[in-house]
């Protein structure tokens, strides 16, 4: 994209492995919050009063 690599003076290629780090970060979190939604329904479900 030539108006980033004006603003940034980096080439596309050369920020391709942050971009694709901060993805990674990005996926693996919403997969841990997906992960921790689930752990909190079964939680409430099996500490209900009987």
């Amino acid at each position: 994209n030539p108006t980033l690599e004006h603003y940034t003076n980096y080439k596309a290629l050369e920020l391709k492995t942050a971009v694709l780090e901060i993805h990674r970060i990005q996926m693996d979190a919403k997969e841990d919050a997906t992960t921790n939604l689930s752990l909190k329904a079964i939680r409430e479900k099996y500490s209900q009063q009987k």
